[in-house]
């Protein structure tokens, strides 16, 4: 693991959308996950997924860095699971820690965001 990384955290992109969910690493930005249901089960393994891909710990390392980016706009009745577990650091979550998450939701009438607009918004450039 680079000085940057640790100094910073590992950073992890999901881009949400209604009923499933795909991530990028910072570290392989070019090949981003395969896409999950957003569920409790996709969730779970998702989790499982990325575990051999993060950097192993070290000593007094920042914390993970998870960066939520919403595809489209959620309504009440289309709103996403996975956001309710991570930020309450519920099973499977609560694995990863310490990590520190953020969310960037749309708002009606935003355009579909792309897992490159996802990056830049999460402060990873445009690069896919």
């Amino acid at each position: 693991m680079t000085s940057a990384i640790a100094a910073t955290g590992f950073k992890i992109v999901v881009l949400l959308s209604t009923g499933s969910f795909q991530a990028t690493l910072a570290l392989s930005p070019s090949q981003p996950s395969p896409s999950f249901e957003d569920s409790a089960q996709g969730v779970q393994t998702f989790v499982e997924w990325l575990r051999p891909r993060l950097p192993a710990p070290s000593w007094n390392e920042a914390p993970t860095q998870i960066c939520v980016v919403g595809a489209t706009h959620f309504s009440a009745r289309t709103a996403p699971y996975l956001p309710k577990p991570l930020y309450e650091s519920q099973p499977p979550w609560h694995s990863l820690e310490p990590y520190a998450a953020s969310f960037h939701y749309a708002a009606a009438g935003t355009a579909r965001r792309s897992m490159t607009d996802a990056r830049r918004l999460c402060g990873l450039g445009a690069r896919r």
